[in-house]
């Protein structure tokens, strides 16, 4: 397409491609037939005409400006992105709409011929290719700065992809009516590549500056337990991935196409084009699920780490692998014959597995797991509460209708799918035996949950000890039992613990209980009156229950007071502490006003040898030296004079 020599041959096609389209006019208008049919239905033409410009040129932008009011709007707060997303696929249908009504007043033209009525046919995919990628860039990357885009650009970039992704768009239309254009005419391939060429490669410079553009993403953060981490790791390492890909196809397509290989460069231009429209319908279409989602739930945050936009996510991807596949030149008749060996399945032992089986079996399991959900929370919430059966009861029926459900929807949907479990047999006996040898501890704590759900000796919300472990019951499961101490940790609990061991429980019955305080006074206190003072003091407290009264006694003498103490009865037991503390208080402030006295722990120290401690005499002064020596002279002197046997010898008794 670069030889210039090939120029000639393609302006030869393109003035070649006009006249005939001159032609076919000028023949319809020679012909009175045509021509008194056209004048019938000029007004419908006219009419059509008026309406689908309207539509072209108005109604697209009264949509997008409807859309945009909508998203910015704050009298629709949850469901807003739902809502807009709808009314802006009226960007779509409006001018779909303006472009039939277009293609239906060129037929009733009847001025027409092979190569109008192809450009005609083509006008509709080509205009939809355009306003398909302004609608897509309107999503993906959204004039409105509140709105949450899933690619995340600054306001430039998003403005510039804007302008790319719709010159893409205009491209792609042009193609679809090019190549009705110059098909037919056009006999040499040189020719035809030298028409092609152009467009192959303003598509890759679009391609390579939106592959520019999708660098610049940048990962959202989010904070998980303190720390801040990518929200969405894979899609951003999913961008930079397309992004480099762009870049090669738009490096690639240009080059081959100048060195002759211009069907190669077709085949990579604009199925590349096609394969990034795909991807941006799976982008748009998974923040759909995920601003549904986030309206059920309320809360968009939760809602976009969920699992289920993540499912959601992966099955778009997944119904995507055939059109893309078909973009990138497949056959229907391969799909068709990979979908038949995949529908086949695979045969495990006696027993074959198909995806339609396996299909069905989620289904069918999903169908019984909601109506248990649902019988569990009609008895929850509406039938337990009416009957004269205990808390702890209804939640022991709840939990066992949940596990029955389960287990017969299990089977239910192995039955319905087809799977034989006769062949589980040898697994069960199998699973006997590791039983008996390795896993005895599991199916005790499994039959001790299955007890504790039955008996209900213990029930969510006691108050309970276990060994050294005492708090609250938080949940109790078939395998094991959480215990929230009042330190606020969790300590999870073997459920054969709590049937086979000792397990004190201060709220089974009810949630009074006692709490008991002991008080020493000073020796010489008017005893009598102590007594008094407490058992005011314990009848004062409003939690403190009058039948039976609390009493005060006198335990006895200790080594360093008279030791007295309260015991009371509670309304409630969990207010054990609240009340010891408030009950300390008020002794500490009345003993004060009343002048008794709480002792502190007393000793006397004798000493046997008190002299033993006189600080040693103070030992005497040497006398100074008559003549003393210069001092590098003194030491030198000594030095010389002291053997090292006499100078260690010095040293120890300096040190004694």
């Amino acid at each position: 397409p670069i030889n210039p020599a090939n120029w000639l041959d393609a302006l030869d096609a393109l003035i070649g491609s006009a006249l005939t389209i001159n032609g076919e006019i000028y023949n319809a208008w020679l012909d009175p037939a045509r021509v008194e049919e056209m004048l019938t239905d000029l007004p419908i033409t006219i009419g059509s005409l008026l309406l689908a410009a309207l539509l072209l040129l108005r109604g697209r932008r009264w949509m997008e400006h409807l859309t945009v009011r909508l998203l910015q709007s704050t009298a629709i707060l949850r469901g807003r992105a739902v809502a807009a997303f709808f009314v802006s696929l009226s960007q779509l249908i409006v001018p779909f709409l303006g472009l039939l009504l277009l293609a239906v007043a060129i037929q009733l033209t009847r001025m027409t011929g092979p190569t109008i009525l192809a450009i005609d046919d083509a006008l509709v995919p080509a205009g939809m290719a355009l306003f398909g990628a302004r609608w897509l860039s309107l999503h993906l990357f959204p004039i409105v700065n509140e709105t949450r885009a899933a690619l995340n650009l600054s306001s430039d970039d998003r403005r510039r992809a804007r302008g790319v992704s719709l010159a893409l768009g205009m491209l792609a239309g042009v193609h679809e009516l090019y190549v009705p254009f110059i098909a037919p005419q056009v006999q040499p391939a040189t020719a035809q590549a030298v028409l092609m060429y152009p467009l192959v490669v303003l598509v890759s410079l679009s391609l390579w500056r939106l592959s520019r553009l999708l660098l610049r993403h940048q990962p959202r953060r989010t904070e998980v337990e303190g720390v801040e981490v990518d929200s969405s790791p894979f899609f951003d390492r999913m961008v930079k991935f397309t992004s480099r890909i762009l870049t090669l196809l738009a490096v690639m397509a240009p080059i081959l196409g100048a060195a002759g290989y211009m069907a190669a460069a077709q085949q990579i231009a604009f199925p590349a084009l096609a394969s990034l429209a795909l991807i941006g319908v799976i982008i748009v279409l998974h923040g759909l699920v995920s601003a549904i989602y986030a309206a059920v739930l309320g809360d968009e945050e939760r809602a976009a780490q969920g699992l289920v936009p993540s499912l959601a996510g992966l099955m778009l991807a997944l119904l995507a692998m055939p059109p893309m596949a078909l973009i990138w030149g497949a056959r229907e008749t391969d799909l068709i014959e990979v979908w038949t060996r995949f529908s086949e399945g695979v045969s495990l032992g006696g027993t074959r597995i198909a995806p339609a089986n396996v299909l069905l079996f989620f289904i069918v399991f999903a169908v019984g797991y909601l109506i248990t959900r649902g019988l569990q929370g009609a008895l929850g919430t509406s039938v337990l509460p009416k009957t004269s059966m205990e808390k702890g009861a209804q939640k022991a029926v709840v939990s066992g209708v949940g596990y029955l459900g389960i287990t017969a929807a299990a089977l239910v949907a192995f039955s319905m799918a087809g799977i034989d479990l006769s062949g589980l047999a040898i697994v069960a006996g199998a699973l006997s035996v590791g039983i008996g040898f390795g896993l005895q501890n599991i199916v005790s704590n499994f039959v001790s949950g299955i007890i504790l759900l039955i008996e209900r000796p213990v029930s969510e919300g006691d108050w309970v000890e276990v060994g050294t472990t005492s708090g609250t019951i938080e949940r109790i499961s078939v395998r094991s039992t959480v215990i929230q101490t009042f330190d606020r940790s969790k300590v999870i609990v073997p459920n054969a613990d709590l049937i086979s061991g000792a397990v004190t429980n201060y709220t089974k019955s009810s949630k009074t209980g006692r709490v008991v305080l002991t008080v020493g006074v000073a020796y010489g206190t008017d005893t009598r009156k102590v007594a008094r003072i407490l058992q005011e003091i314990a009848e004062s407290e409003p939690l403190v229950v009058m039948d039976p009264k609390p009493g005060v006694d006198f335990l006895g003498f200790g080594p360093d007071a008279l030791d007295f103490r309260i015991r009371a009865v509670l309304r409630d037991v969990n207010y054990k502490v609240a009340v010891a503390t408030e009950m300390n208080h008020k002794i500490a402030a009345r003993f004060a006003e009343e002048g008794i006295e709480i002792p502190f722990a007393q000793r006397d120290i004798w000493l046997r040898n008190p002299e033993a401690l006189a600080p040693p005499a103070p030992r005497e002064a040497a006398p100074a030296p008559k003549h003393p020596e210069p001092r590098a002279d003194r030491d030198t002197a000594d030095s010389a004079a002291v053997s090292p046997d006499q100078r260690d010898d010095d040293f120890r008794e300096e040190t004694r």
